[in-house]
């Protein structure tokens, strides 16, 4: 069909079909279910962590209890032992020796060096290479570098100062006990195997630890 010059056709206008809004009475409870939920979660998420911090908690207690009742065991054993009696002797001989003077950390402590060559060798018969094995097997080699840093740093002034005693630690006069008397008081940090084996000896009396025997003796009736 030929078009008349200058014809132009007429154009049709477009219309976009726009659905009616209607008012959406679901999406305020939705809102609240979503919401409710998130907290739940939060909240259940922080239990879970919480959880996850006691179980930490309590595994490390756990490691470091059983690592004291090893060296409990070896310290124990070493009274017993004839090769390894003459250097823990040793040992002994040295610490009442100088006891009169006062304990002070040296150099090479840091080396795990302790008094002589004879204690040096019970300190590693005894604590270094227990520990030392102790981690390797267990995989927790925080407990030797733990070791490691009180050995190198605290160990002499803690435990061979009488002047030095805290209440619940092997230390001072509690630990120099043990050197007079080497059927008592062998355990490390703390004196619960001691408590709970009859080997203990506490030169001054504590009330606390009166009940703690007296609460023992009444489980074991």
């Amino acid at each position: 069909m030929v078009r008349p010059v200058g014809f132009e056709p007429t154009k049709t206008a477009s219309y976009t079909h726009r659905p009616v809004l209607t008012p959406d009475y679901e999406s305020g409870e939705s809102f609240a279910n979503l919401l409710t939920a998130t907290i739940n979660y939060i909240t259940l998420l922080s239990i879970v962590q919480e959880i996850n911090m006691i179980m930490a908690i309590f595994e490390i207690l756990f490691w470091f209890v059983s690592w004291t009742f090893i060296i409990y065991w070896i310290h124990r054993i070493s009274h017993k032992l004839p090769w390894v009696k003459k250097f823990h002797l040793e040992h002994h001989r040295f610490i009442n020796f100088n006891q009169n003077q006062k304990s002070r950390w040296e150099l090479n402590n840091l080396f795990l060096y302790n008094d002589n060559a004879k204690s040096t060798i019970d300190l590693w018969i005894t604590e270094v290479i227990p520990t030392l094995i102790f981690s390797l097997i267990t995989g927790q080699w925080w407990i030797f570098l733990f070791y490691y840093l009180w050995a190198a740093l605290l160990q002499e002034i803690i435990e061979h100062d009488q002047n030095f005693n805290l209440f619940g630690l092997t230390s001072g006069q509690w630990h120099l006990e043990h050197h007079k008397n080497y059927k008592v008081n062998y355990g490390l940090f703390f004196p619960i195997w001691d408590i709970l084996f009859n080997t203990y000896k506490n030169p001054q009396r504590n009330q606390v630890i009166d009940f703690f025997f007296y609460i023992k003796n009444m489980l074991q009736k």
